[in-house]
């Protein structure tokens, strides 16, 4: 190798280790992190930055447990995006190994906890997650405390519930949110109306007497804010009819958009689109109503004023008949859609707000991981509650559920039960006939 050769040699060795010195010099004082996934699965969600953009004072995301501990990595790794977005957001671990002590003072579990503070103001997180951290961020800037206040007495969904009808998943979203979850009784308890306050009637079996209802009444003309939940065959009729004038429409609302969407059966109401309300306003998304019931504002008492809130797909009409066998609308009190089964009522020259929706499924054990129905459950609380509106981050992953079409399917089951065992065969048959030679 001649001189000139060699020199040419040192010197892309000596470039090269000034590259790698270089690089690790920039690295250490230097972060650069870029999010290759499908919808930004390891980023942060647009309600998220909207949120840290209002942080104007230091946020500490603690999190107690001992070092070995899996929670302390995550727990850095998830507050370390919030950091890139806003400075004021940091991480902290509390050894609880090294201080036993303040796990029993703050009633830390064996796996551990999660405390997001605000100057002197704290919240518990109910996991390490951005939805929980969010919640508890947005919460923590909120000079009101919220609560939702479930109405019991009427055989309604237990708001803490773990049965399929019942809202114990939701209500533990809602925690995170920074919600209290209290229940009230009409008869025996007195009704404030307070900002922050949401009040939920959630299905009742049982007749609500006129009294009750009378104490609903007053309540929202004092500025207080009302969900009522109804479900086909329950009570809510007649009490909703009592007080708004709204009339319910016979049987169930039936869309022919499930079949697309490989539903177990046609009696959902499919919202694809939504309206301009505070709780609904910019979502996009499929949400899923199972058995839901629409109402007629054409009745409705004068001191009220009604505005949609949710409506079936024009495919969808009210079925009075049973769900069985092909089933098409017909002439028996039976309206094509879309179909309004949600609305907001308000009372004339009062602050109050009266909500109804015409299915309490939505929200339940269930059905909350279908669509979007969480986000715009949350949505509904929030802008419900008097909270400020804000734009939703519990979207599932698009690919949690995989919709294939009769052919499609056709395609896989060739490919998985004749295609693919022709193949192995055949590639067996070359095998042993190779060595056979």
């Amino acid at each position: 190798m001649n001189f000139t050769a060699r020199l040419d040699n040192v010197f892309f060795h000596a470039l090269l280790v000034g590259c790698l010195i270089a690089t690790t010099a920039l690295g250490s004082r230097y972060a650069l992190s870029v999010d290759v996934t499908r919808e930004s699965r390891n980023s942060l969600g647009p309600h998220s930055k909207a949120v840290l953009e209002t942080i104007t004072e230091p946020a500490v995301v603690e999190v107690y447990a001992g070092r070995g501990s899996l929670l302390v990595q995550a727990g850095r790794d998830l507050v370390e995006r919030y950091a890139r977005t806003n400075p004021l957001v940091q991480f902290k671990h509390i050894d609880t190994d090294r201080d036993p002590a303040i796990a029993r003072e703050i009633e830390i579990g064996a796996q551990g906890a999660v405390l997001v503070k605000m100057g002197e103001r704290r919240r518990r997180s109910q996991a390490l997650s951005e939805s929980a951290i969010t919640g508890a961020l947005e919460s923590l800037m909120r000079a009101e405390d919220r609560r939702a206040l479930f109405v019991t007495g009427h055989g309604e969904r237990d708001a803490s519930g773990s049965a399929n009808h019942h809202y114990g998943e939701f209500s533990n979203r809602l925690r995170e949110r920074g919600y209290a979850i209290a229940s009230v009784n009409l008869t025996l308890d007195t009704l404030e109306a307070r900002p922050g306050d949401l009040l939920v009637v959630a299905s009742p079996q049982n007749t609500v007497q006129t009294d009750e209802l009378d104490t609903l009444s007053r309540y929202i003309t004092s500025g207080g804010r009302v969900l009522w939940l109804a479900d086909d065959g329950d009570v809510s009729a007649s009490a909703i009819e009592h007080l708004t004038g709204l009339q319910q429409l016979p049987g169930v609302i039936v869309d022919a958009a499930s079949d697309a969407l490989n539903l177990p059966r046609p009696d959902f109401a499919v919202v694809t689109d939504y309206t301009q309300h505070d709780a609904t306003r910019g979502m996009d998304g499929i949400s899923l109503f199972p058995r839901a019931v629409a109402f007629s504002a054409d009745a409705l008492y004068s001191n009220w004023t009604a505005t949609p809130l949710l409506q079936s797909t024009p495919r969808s009409w009210n079925e009075t008949g049973d769900i069985a066998g092909r089933i098409a609308p017909d002439d028996t009190g039976e309206q094509p859609g879309p179909l309004n089964f949600a609305w907001s009522l308000a009372p004339a020259d009062a602050a109050g707000q009266l909500t109804l929706i015409g299915d309490g499924d939505f929200l339940a054990n269930s059905w909350l991981g279908n669509g979007i129905n969480l986000a715009l459950g949350e949505r509904l609380f929030d802008a419900l509650s008097s909270a400020a509106p804000v734009q939703y981050t519990s979207l599932p992953a698009r690919d949690r559920h995989v919709t294939l079409s009769q052919t499609q399917r056709g395609l896989l089951g060739a490919t998985l039960f004749a295609l693919l065992p022709l193949l192995l065969a055949t590639a067996t048959l070359v095998v042993w006939r190779r060595q056979a030679h």
